[in-house]
């Protein structure tokens, strides 16, 4: 029998725009016995969920080497694109903030038809 040593990373876990979302994920991470996660924050419209891309840099700024962080889209709400930077300029800043990657739900049919017709 082999005895492998492997390091698990949970690829694919969402976060909440709050700072005890970053110890609730610490906390499972030690009882799965994980060596890090990638943390994905979810796309959002006219304000809702604006912390999440925030909270996931934090975490990733905590924990080098352990937390990952993937950016999501910020939408404006139906007509009001005033003032709203558009996507490939948000995805920019992400990735200069620190960002691993970016959670693109864009491409699933419930996401993608909700939000057409906004600038990229």
């Amino acid at each position: 029998m082999c005895d492998l040593h492997l390091q698990i990373i949970d690829c694919h876990i969402h976060i909440r725009g709050t700072m005890s979302s970053i110890a609730n994920m610490i906390d499972v991470m030690r009882a799965c016995n994980l060596s890090g996660m990638n943390v994905l924050s979810v796309a959002s419209q006219g304000g809702e969920n604006t912390t999440q891309n925030v909270v996931g840099l934090l975490s990733k700024a905590l924990y080098p080497g352990q937390m990952y962080a993937f950016g999501a889209l910020q939408y404006s709400l139906p007509g009001d694109h005033q003032n709203h930077p558009g996507f490939a300029e948000q995805a920019r800043r992400l990735m200069q903030m620190g960002a691993d990657g970016m959670k693109m739900g864009e491409g699933k049919p419930s996401l993608g038809n909700h939000h057409k017709g906004h600038r990229s």
